[in-house]
């Protein structure tokens, strides 16, 4: 009886001994390399229409990841949601545009990206659900800054436009978001074109 105890005792040293060992042996070994630019040469110089663009009212930040954007709250024991908590970690934006006076967050924009493809509609759904702006550009539509700017200008501001026959005489009225509750005013601009 004692020999077939100091057998098992001994299988099972040697199986976790096994196990052990044979998990060090069975990591991955793999070369890791810088990456020479963190933007190719269309993805640079889209950036610095856009930079020209939007200069003075926002920030261009480039390859921010999709979980620093928004929040996620679920339950602990739910795989669906893990699993969807795991994609949006794995997953980055080309750009984000930041409000210059207060550092909030006011769009993101990708960069001639196919539309159809399971990451594209994770970011849809991902910054629908959180109100989140997501404009797209691509580089069959080379736009100027002047252009960028009125698209991403039109996409972030409501705008009014009250348009009578005489196209000299319309005026836009651009509402101002209020940025917290306790603020009670918007503020109100009001064009002449």
């Amino acid at each position: 009886m004692q020999l077939i105890a100091v057998i098992a005792i001994l299988f099972l040293i040697s199986a976790w001994m096994l196990i052990r060992f044979s998990r060090k042996k069975t990591t991955a070994s793999m070369k890791i390399q810088k990456r020479t630019v963190l933007l190719d040469s269309s993805q640079r110089e889209f950036k610095k229409r856009l930079v020209d663009a939007v200069k003075g009212d926002f920030e261009v930040l480039p390859r921010v990841h999709l979980a620093d954007l928004v929040s996620l709250k679920f339950k602990a024991d739910d795989k669906a949601s893990r699993l969807l908590q795991q994609k949006i970690a794995a997953s980055s934006v080309d750009f984000v545009l930041l409000d210059a006076l207060n550092g909030r967050i006011a769009c993101v924009v990708q960069f001639d990206k196919e539309q159809d493809t399971e990451q594209a509609n994770l970011l849809t759904t991902t910054c629908q659900q959180a109100n989140l702006a997501l404009l797209h550009f691509s580089k069959e539509t080379a736009l100027d800054s002047a252009q960028l700017k009125k698209k991403v200008l039109s996409a972030l501001e409501p705008t009014i436009q009250f348009d009578d026959d005489s196209e000299t005489d319309a005026v836009k009225v651009y509402l101002e978001p209020v940025a917290n509750k306790a603020e009670h005013e918007r503020k109100i601009v009001l064009e002449n074109s």
